[in-house]
């Protein structure tokens, strides 16, 4: 069953995000009501509203009887990478790791 955008931010509500280990978790609330309309679309749409392509559901857990999911939020770094070498010339890029791990500079 196919989700649309709509009724994924009906059923589905963001309650909190964190980072450990260089990892983005977020944690999802799922309407009861969505268990009959295909949970793994409906997390699949509102993450994509949320501008989240690729994910991995860690758990699913009920909680005061609320459902809830916690997702691991996957990043592309690789392409963001080469979009960035792409934009830059090598003379910034040399600037750019220069200018890695110093804090507090001066000019």
């Amino acid at each position: 069953m196919h989700a649309t955008s709509e009724e994924a931010t009906e059923m589905l509500n963001l309650v909190s995000e964190f980072h450990t280990n260089n990892f983005h978790y977020l944690v999802v609330s799922i309407n009861m009501l969505a268990e009959g309309k295909g949970i793994d679309s409906l997390l699949q749409q509102f993450l994509k509203t949320l501008g989240i392509d690729q994910f991995l559901e860690v758990d699913r857990f009920e909680l005061n009887h609320h459902l809830c999911a916690i997702v691991e939020a996957k990043s592309d770094t690789a392409k963001s990478d080469l979009i960035f070498l792409k934009i830059l010339t090598e003379r910034e890029l040399q600037i750019a790791n220069c200018g890695i791990g110093r804090t507090g500079a001066t000019k």
